[in-house]
């Protein structure tokens, strides 16, 4: 990969940082942290820049405590070739070992929506109920803004979707048969409850990208700890938002 721009920055931790492994207990502490990055050009032609490795390192002074990252694999199918130094990695039931390509570190809402439009990856339901509540908020017309583009890509292309990218849930009563039992979700939003089920059922499990709806941030956690992750694409604007609703929170 050509035209490649590589960045490194670490940054001291005021507090400090504890993890706990939640399966064998043990604990990793540092007072820093180093991100280091590269991004070039795919190999496509087209000049679609593409995130090429990146690693979290938690460091303890000058000793290396843990660390992970993704490496692009750009093979028949572009995958993630995850790796991690310091700790075994462990694979959740039902998940698979590579990941899909990222959209971005970080995104604006308009930035997401053009990068499926243009790269496709987007998950949906067999019986369209994600589509119709698409459908009963942005023009079929596909203008004046991003999200009705977005809108007629969709009904322009959902039939023409990879199998697996057509999830089949089951109603029952007011959610779904593939919504996870959780106890920090019983009073999950129903309305929304299609897209949680639908990112469980997919054998990726893929995230959710989540734009501008604030009442997410308090089920995040939840979400994640039966394997459903969001990705906010404007966290800091969410989170305050959300603290700002429940009162600093």
């Amino acid at each position: 990969m050509s035209h490649q721009v590589e960045f490194d920055y670490q940054w001291k931790l005021p507090g400090g940082l504890q993890i706990t492994d939640p399966l064998s207990g043990k604990q990793y502490s540092g007072d820093s942290i180093r991100f280091s990055a590269s991004v070039g050009q795919d190999r496509s032609g087209q000049g679609t820049v593409v995130v090429n490795r990146f690693e979290y390192e938690l460091i303890e002074g000058q000793k290396h405590i843990i660390s992970v990252g993704m490496a692009r694999n750009d093979g028949k199918t572009v995958r993630y070739e995850v790796s991690a130094h310091g700790y075994d990695l462990k694979r959740n039931p039902g998940r698979v070992w590579h990941p899909p390509t990222t959209v971005r570190f970080y995104g604006f809402p308009d930035e997401a929506i053009e990068d499926v439009v243009k790269h496709g990856g987007l998950v949906i339901d067999i019986h369209n109920e994600i589509f119709d509540e698409y459908r009963a908020n942005l023009s079929m017309a596909g203008q004046p803004g991003m999200g009705d583009r977005f809108l007629k890509w969709v009904h322009d292309n959902r039939w023409g979707f990879p199998e697996e990218d057509r999830v089949r849930i089951t109603k029952i009563g007011n959610t779904y048969e593939e919504f996870p039992e959780h106890t920090g979700l019983k009073d999950f939003d129903l309305s929304d409850r299609k897209f949680v089920a639908v990112a469980n059922a997919h054998p990726a499990q893929p995230p959710i990208l989540q734009a501008t709806d604030s009442k997410w941030w308090r089920w995040k956690d939840a979400l994640a700890e039966v394997g459903v992750n969001v990705t906010f694409l404007c966290e800091d604007w969410i989170r305050k938002k959300h603290d700002d609703k429940m009162g600093g929170s």
